[in-house]
């Protein structure tokens, strides 16, 4: 066998290969043009093994030499850089220590997704650009309110159809005004931007079960869903929930010798940021829904404050996913009208027509409004049951662990 190193950069590669006894048998460089990684990839075959750092075009180098080689791997930057620490840091010396690691299999490595999951996680990716964008948006038009003492307008959205009836009249010099209508102008294509990529979204998800179920969980929106979904992947790689928290960086990073017990403690933070961050936003979101996880936020809220309750609550949505990912089936305490008003627009939004609403020909109305109003009332109480359901659950817990 022979064992290769890259170390990949943007204008070049150099790389460094080993025979089985850990002797360089060559080093050279050669660009990163399709032509030269193509080239390179011709030279490959049975008995070669080629390893890579993650870098942003990693995955279509992998997907190439993959073709050719009998084995290719892409190395964990983080934990490569601990393991292979060395004083004289150069690419030669760099691409020779990943052959090492990858000869002598100590070489850490991560998952590479398969085809549907890189195509979620660019739409992903894309989508949390354009939202970054417009919150840049937002905040230079507050900038311009703000230097103008324009006073806060009593609505509830700033934003909305009202509040930007209020900003398109709003009196102020030319130079303001004109910065206000172009910032207007580009809020209102990014949105048409963010919704179209929601489209695309829920049309890429359409087909996959694992989306309705995430559903399911209180919080989770069509953004969420999906998310969480293309930064899991295959959800078998994860044995057991604390795997899938630990990926997800939401595992407590604590030290401790001997006996001596857990000092304050914070989350690592390691991983996926951009799920780690979705599944805090629908922490939030799910709090304000009756039932086990409002009335585990609340318990953990008046022992440690709203900041860790939340963040314990996304750990929380974290094991939720992997209970629903690996059995198949929804959350057990899901609220069934608001569960099934999600589904729907995801539905609506992959593709699927709207179903007629009212009453059909010939029967006689049944008061919409009012009969939605009392499905909400009705799924409120089933929420309410299913919160003391749960907290009588702890207590009986509790008073058996103090009888013990």
């Amino acid at each position: 066998m022979q064992y290769t190193g890259l170390d990949v950069h943007k204008q070049f590669v150099v790389a460094t290969k080993l025979d089985e006894t850990g002797s360089v048998l060559r080093q050279w460089r050669f660009d990163t043009t399709p032509e030269a990684l193509h080239n390179f990839a011709q030279t490959l075959g049975e008995d070669d093994s080629v390893c890579l750092e993650s870098t942003t075009n990693a995955v279509p180098i992998y997907a190439l030499l993959a073709q050719h080689a009998a084995a290719v791997v892409i190395s964990n930057p983080l934990q490569t850089k601990a393991i292979a620490a060395a004083k004289i840091k150069t690419d030669k010396v760099d691409s020779e220590v990943l052959a090492q690691l990858l000869r002598t299999g100590y070489l850490p490595t991560v998952w590479v997704p398969d085809a549907d999951t890189l195509r979620l996680r660019s739409i992903c990716s894309y989508r949390l650009a354009l939202v970054r964008q417009r919150t840049q948006v937002k905040n230079r038009i507050h900038a311009i309110l703000h230097r103008n003492l324009v006073p806060k307008p009593a609505l509830s959205d700033l934003f909305g159809a009202k509040g930007i009836k209020f900003l398109q009249e709003l009196e102020l010099a030319d130079d303001q005004r004109f910065q206000l209508d172009q910032e207007l102008a580009l809020l209102e294509m990014l949105n048409g931007q963010i919704q179209t990529a929601d489209r695309r979204l829920a049309k890429a998800a359409g087909d996959r079960p694992e989306a309705y179920g995430l559903l399911t969980i209180p919080g989770f929106s069509l953004q969420v869903a999906v998310g969480v979904l293309a930064a899991v992947g295959d959800i078998q790689r994860f044995s057991e929930p604390k795997k899938l928290v630990s990926y997800l960086g939401l595992d407590p990073l604590g030290k401790r010798s001997a006996d001596q017990p857990f000092g304050p403690t914070r989350i690592s933070k390691r991983g996926r940021s951009h799920a780690r961050w979705l599944l805090i936003e629908a922490a939030i979101g799910a709090v304000r829904v009756p039932g086990p996880l409002a009335a585990f936020y609340s318990r953990l809220r008046s022992k440690k404050g709203h900041n860790k309750a939340i963040v314990a609550t996304a750990r929380k949505l974290a094991c939720l996913v992997w209970q629903v990912l690996t059995s198949g089936e929804p959350y057990a305490w899901a609220p069934p009208l608001a569960t099934h008003e999600k589904i729907r627009r995801f539905q609506i939004m992959a593709g699927q027509p709207k179903q007629p609403s009212g009453p059909r020909k010939g029967q006689a109305s049944k008061g919409g409004r009012q009969a939605y109003r009392q499905r909400r009332a009705t799924d409120h109480a089933l929420a309410k049951i299913a919160q003391q359901q749960y907290e009588e659950l702890i207590r009986q817990r509790a008073r058996s662990e103090a009888g013990d």
